[in-house]
């Protein structure tokens, strides 16, 4: 977990864009994952950040903290399950968050935390209790082919339905990208507002989504479990049922018969043909072939 070229870049146009830093809480202890030369390349952004570089940033730190007073933090606190990295609260995720650190933080980021935590619901219930209302919540979260490297990966939906009015929330951006210095953003549309499931299948590099919302008020929050918005358009009545029934398309006994031949004569041919389908199939769901969910930022 730490901040390298992409959340940095987020974090620089959250702060042209007047974002508060004032009290500060990161889920884990941030390291800072970028080379001087290339944070002083994203710095060149932001005039008055560039400015501040020397002062804050000489001698070169291992951890973030100060890049996050560069950006106006007077308060940093970082929350860790070990003591291991030196964080300055020692709490396990897993469980509610005292109340003192409830309402407290005008800026909470996860940097790749959550998906390391079993218990997913409470560790970003907790999250979203730290921050203040009007303050903002930041997260980066691995999306596809990253396999192994935590319990989880996360979708843009799940993303949209936790992040709600209802809990308090309001989505200011979902980004993707693959997970390079300088691959490109996409603005991921919200499933509900398309009436579609946003689906991504990339074969080359892993993708992260970066997600930055707004507390707007304090909620319940899970009064009401999130659902899987496809579903619930489905449940109200709002777009036709698909059939449940996976025999309704069921091929002939003929077809059934030629194939079984077809995969004990000839296996390597089909799994050929297979290969050959499963490659133009996936084609269709990449983040160029479907503009209507993937909208590329300007860089």
């Amino acid at each position: 977990m730490g901040l390298s070229w992409h959340p940095i870049k987020a974090l620089i146009i959250a702060h042209m864009a007047g974002m508060n830093f004032e009290r500060t809480a990161t889920i884990g202890r941030q390291n800072l994952y970028i080379s001087p030369s290339e944070l002083k390349a994203l710095l060149a952004l932001d005039e008055r950040l560039a400015a501040r570089f020397g002062e804050y940033l000489e001698p070169y730190p291992v951890y973030g903290e100060p890049f996050y007073k560069m950006l106006g933090a007077k308060e940093i606190v970082s929350v860790d399950a070990s003591k291991y990295e030196d964080a300055t609260i020692v709490h396990d995720m897993n469980k509610p968050i005292a109340t003192e650190l409830k309402e407290r933080f005008d800026f909470v980021h996860d940097g790749g935390s959550l998906e390391h935590v079993f218990n997913f619901p409470q560790a970003i219930k907790n999250c979203m209790e730290m921050v203040k209302v009007g303050g903002t919540l930041m997260l980066e979260s691995p999306a596809n082919n990253n396999f192994g490297h935590g319990f989880y990966q996360f979708s843009a939906d799940l993303m949209y339905r936790v992040l709600s009015p209802e809990n308090g929330f309001q989505v200011e951006r979902i980004v993707a990208y693959e997970f390079f210095d300088f691959s490109q953003w996409y603005e991921v549309a919200d499933p509900t507002a398309v009436r579609s499931r946003v689906e991504l299948l990339n074969s080359r590099r892993r993708v992260q989504l970066l997600v930055r919302a707004r507390r707007t008020h304090v909620a319940d929050i899970f009064a009401k479990t999130p659902q899987q918005s496809d579903y619930v358009i489905e449940w109200d009545g709002s777009a036709p049922v698909q059939p449940a029934n996976p025999f309704l398309n069921e091929p002939s006994s003929f077809r059934i018969g030629i194939k079984r031949k077809l995969e004990r004569w000839v296996p390597g041919l089909i799994r050929a043909v297979r290969s050959f389908k499963n490659y133009r199939g996936s084609k269709c769901f990449t983040f160029e072939s479907q503009p209507q969910f993937f909208k590329p930022v300007d860089k």
